[in-house]
C-alpha cells in the first residue's frame, strides 16, 4: 500500500501461484543399458509465467541416490552420480515448459558391459519459482544395466504379471505352493508404481483354492 502526494491510497497486490509438475516419462523404459543414455521429460506448468508483470521463472532441482545394486560375483556398480546428469529446458507454451534430463551413467567408462551388474537410482525432481514457491516432489527410479541379474525385475520373464502391490511381501496362494510364498516369485514389480497395499483377506483366497 502507498499514499501519493494527493492523499490517494494505492494498493498493489500480486497473486503468485506455485509451479506444478505433470506426468514424468522416460525415453527407454527407465533402463540405461550399457553404452546408452536415458532422457527423462519433466513437464512443468506455472500460470505466473504467462503474466509478464510478474517476471516469474522456474528452476528444476535434481537429487540422485542409489536404491539397490544387483551384482553377480565380482561385478561392480556404476554408481549414481550427478556428474552423469544434465538438463535443458524448452518453452512449450505461455505457462508451460519441458525440462529434459539426460542421464548418461556410462559416460567415459572404459570397461565392458560384463564388468557391471545393475544399479538402480532414484531421481528426485522439484521445481522452484522466482518467489521460492515449490512444486510437489516427484521421485523417479531408473536402472543402469551392464548385465542383467537373474533375480532382476528388469529381466523378468514376460509371463510374470506386473505386481501392483510392492508393499505386500508374503501371502498364502495356491494349495500346491508353500503356505507363504514370496510375491516376488509370482510377479515382477512395476517400475515407478505408486506404493499401495492390498486390503483383502488373502487367507480366504487360500482356503478357497483348497476346496
Amino acid at each position: 500500500m502507498a499514499i501519493d502526494s494527493s492523499g490517494a491510497v494505492n494498493f498493489d497486490v500480486s497473486n503468485y501461484h506455485a509451479p506444478e509438475i505433470g506426468t514424468v516419462s522416460s525415453s527407454g523404459d527407465s533402463k540405461a543399458n550399457y553404452g546408452t543414455v536415458e532422457v527423462v521429460t519433466v513437464p512443468v506448468t506455472d500460470v505466473d509465467l504467462a503474466i509478464p508483470a510478474l517476471s516469474d521463472t522456474v528452476t528444476l532441482t535434481i537429487n540422485i541416490s542409489e536404491v539397490q545394486t544387483l551384482l553377480d560375483g565380482d561385478q561392480a556398480s556404476i554408481g549414481c552420480s550427478m556428474a552423469h546428469v544434465n538438463q535443458t529446458v524448452t518453452d512449450t507454451g505461455a505457462d508451460t515448459k519441458d525440462f529434459s534430463v539426460t542421464w548418461d551413467p556410462w559416460y567415459g567408462d572404459a570397461n565392458s558391459a560384463e564388468f557391471y551388474g545393475e544399479t538402480w537410482c532414484k531421481f528426485t525432481f522439484v521445481i522452484t519459482d522466482a518467489q521460492s514457491l515449490t512444486s510437489q516432489v516427484i521421485e523417479f527410479t531408473m536402472a543402469a544395466v551392464g548385465t542383467y541379474h537373474p533375480s532382476s525385475s528388469a529381466s523378468a520373464s514376460p509371463s510374470l504379471l506386473p505386481c501392483p502391490f510392492p508393499s505386500l511381501l508374503l501371502f498364502p496362494i495356491l494349495s500346491s505352493l508353500p503356505l507363504y510364498t514370496p510375491i516376488s516369485s509370482l510377479c515382477s514389480p512395476m517400475p515407478n508404481a505408486p506404493k499401495q497395499s492390498m486390503a483383502i483377506t488373502i487367507a480366504e483366497l487360500h482356503w478357497g483354492f483348497r476346496r
